[in-house]
């Protein structure tokens, strides 16, 4: 395993802390399973140069379980 230098140790702690205000809490588990979910692309920005040419697609969602409840995410 590497090492980090003290600078880099502080950035990290402060990433870690403002993810637990993000989130609301610690990480404790992923529930089993994922669920589907499809993004559907709006016709009327269809010729947006970010979203011209694919069709609507489907993303796998996990979900996480904090202490402080239930979160989804997609990717």
């Amino acid at each position: 395993m590497g090492t980090i230098t003290p600078q880099q140790r502080d950035k990290l702690a402060a990433a870690v802390r403002g993810y637990h205000l993000l989130t609301g809490g610690k990480f404790v588990m992923h529930p089993p399973g994922f669920l589907g979910h499809t993004c559907q692309l709006s016709p009327e920005r269809a010729n947006h140069p970010i979203i011209a040419g694919p069709d609507d697609f489907d993303v796998p969602q996990a979900r996480t379980l904090t202490e402080r409840g239930l979160l989804w995410a997609s990717w």
